[in-house]
């Protein structure tokens, strides 16, 4: 499969066939993107407790010989 990626900033000067609402719309969910990966992750005490099930995925990767 392959992926275009396209700058909205940096290397990429601009990008002319793209309609200015779906330019917009792109910066939108960047910006979103980038407020989301910047935050600071909950304190422990308010991460909701492992579930039986995950736990037990968790462990199934111990098993698996490529990794």
């Amino acid at each position: 499969m392959h992926v275009e990626v396209l700058a909205l900033e940096g290397n990429v000067p601009a990008i002319p066939d793209l309609a200015p609402e779906v330019r917009e719309r792109a910066r939108a969910v960047r910006a979103r993107l980038d407020a989301i990966r910047h935050q600071s992750p909950p304190p422990d005490e308010r991460l909701p407790a492992i579930t039986d099930e995950q736990l037990e995925r968790i462990r199934a990767f111990d098993l698996r010989e490529d990794r």
